[in-house]
């Protein structure tokens, strides 16, 4: 009897045992969290083409600008002269010269030197308004409305408008007083002709003064100086008509063995006023085959 007990309890034993190990196969434990066994989880991320953006590769646009008439500085400009007296002949032949030098533009300088400085024009009035670019009286770089160079020009036009350099209305403000100050025979011819091509005529040669001021020049300076008469003192309307019809400038064409003088009495003149009208300097030089404005 004794040894039956002993066998059902050895059998009992022995399941206990057989169920616990087939559990713990079943249901295995949770691993620690530092265990060597566990797998790591990788992420892989999908390879992003990297964009460079250093200023040096990004390739500046550029356009070209768009037109001051458009823009509606030819109105603007054309206004002011004529608040300050200008006849229409005047204000046309005075904005037909600025516009060669600047499109009408106020915020702009001489384009040969853009590549040397490394500004844009905005830049460039920007610095000079910060005090950045301390350069500007001395650059002999064109600037502004009528591209002002000369050191004493500059030097006034940045007195007059510090910190507005690039001010359409100040410019405007600093061309009239220096046209007072500086070019009073000029502005007195602004304010009292009533033909356009003396007027853009006298301009280019006593005023801008540009190195180049051959025919070629004088008659491209006209065509815009007509363009702005037809348009403000004309109207849209009357474009091409009025003044073609007006009378044009006297001139006389030299010839071989004339002297200023001996045209000067023909024309009952001086010699210094076909001098002054003519930009010549030197009387006693003149070529056969100059076209001479005269009085």
């Amino acid at each position: 009897m004794n040894g039956l007990l002993l066998s059902l309890l050895l059998v009992s034993i022995i399941s206990v045992v057989s169920i616990v190990a087939f559990s713990s196969y079943i249901f295995p434990k949770n691993k620690p969290e530092n265990s060597s066994e566990n797998t790591e989880t990788t992420i892989i991320v999908s390879n992003i083409p990297q964009i460079n953006s250093t200023e040096n590769e990004i390739e500046e646009t550029t356009t070209e600008k768009t037109p001051s008439d458009e823009k509606g500085n030819d109105k603007i400009i054309w206004d002011f002269l004529k608040d300050n007296d200008l006849t229409d002949a005047g204000a046309a032949g005075l904005m037909g010269n600025l516009y060669a030098e600047s499109k009408l533009e106020s915020v702009i300088y001489e384009d040969k030197y853009k590549k040397s400085i490394g500004l844009t024009d905005q830049e460039y009035v920007d610095k000079v308004n910060d005090g950045t670019y301390t350069n500007f009286v001395k650059d002999k770089v064109g600037f502004g409305l009528a591209q002002w160079t000369f050191s004493t020009r500059k030097e006034a036009l940045l007195n007059k408008c510090k910190g507005q350099i690039g001010d359409l209305y100040c410019q405007l403000e600093y061309l009239l007083e220096e046209l007072k100050k500086d070019f009073k025979t000029i502005l007195n011819l602004l304010k009292t002709s009533n033909d356009t091509y003396e007027s853009t005529i006298q301009v280019l040669v006593n005023f801008e003064n540009p190195a180049d001021k051959s025919d070629t020049v004088k008659n491209k300076r006209y065509s815009y100086s007509l363009k702005y008469y037809n348009k403000f003192a004309l109207g849209d309307e009357q474009k091409e008509t009025k003044e073609t019809n007006e009378p044009k400038e006297k001139t006389y064409t030299v010839v071989a063995g004339d002297t200023l003088s001996a045209i000067a009495k023909k024309f009952g003149t001086t010699v210094e006023i076909l001098c002054q009208l003519n930009g010549i300097n030197d009387p006693n030089k003149i070529n056969v085959g100059l076209v001479l404005i005269l009085p």
